[in-house]
């Protein structure tokens, strides 16, 4: 399993049709890539947008631009084979480090 260090920029957008086109629009005027995305609805008409951008201080400065910008994480992106167990040795050695898990996607 190949294992990295990932910047997670959070963004808040108005859960709306076209919100998140525009957000993404805007990283690919910029040439921003991604490796990671993922975004839930909230209450309130609000929707939570998680980026992990191959550069993500150009991707902070786009979400900021567009004011939709709010904090920022450090989180591990695992990549390996697609079989049954895959993921247990590199959560054996997190757990043996005392390294919490928040999420998993």
């Amino acid at each position: 399993m190949a294992t990295q260090r990932v910047t997670v920029l959070k963004a808040s957008l108005k859960n709306r049709a076209g919100a998140l086109l525009n957000v993404m629009a805007a990283l690919k005027s910029k040439n921003v890539g991604l490796t990671g995305l993922w975004g839930f609805s909230k209450s309130g008409g609000k929707a939570d947008l998680y980026v992990v951008a191959k550069n993500p201080a150009k991707a902070r400065a786009i979400l900021k631009k567009a004011r939709v910008y709010r904090s920022e994480m450090n989180a591990f992106s695992v990549k390996g084979k697609d079989r049954a167990g895959a993921l247990n040795s590199t959560l054996g050695k997190l757990a043996r480090k005392r390294v919490n898990i928040n999420a998993v996607h």
